[in-house]
């Protein structure tokens, strides 16, 4: 676990399973990407989705960020 990236999956109902970071698929060698927490819970980076392609944490006029509070 680190609390600078995302890694494993998410299940979207819509859109099937989406990969946090090419650690899951040991595909770094030749695509290297993932999700990174800069520390305060804004997101970064790309997921990949075999059903939609990449998708973008931190679009222009936009992202996506998290709350770490319990």
């Amino acid at each position: 676990m680190s609390s600078d990236k995302l890694t494993g999956y998410i299940w979207s109902e819509n859109i099937g399973w989406i990969s946090m970071s090419c650690e899951n698929t040991s595909s770094c060698g030749t695509i290297s990407y993932e999700v990174a927490n800069d520390g305060n819970g804004s997101l970064s980076g790309y997921a990949w989705s075999e059903n939609v392609g990449w998708m973008n944490f931190n679009p222009p006029h936009g992202g996506i960020s998290i709350d770490g509070r319990r």
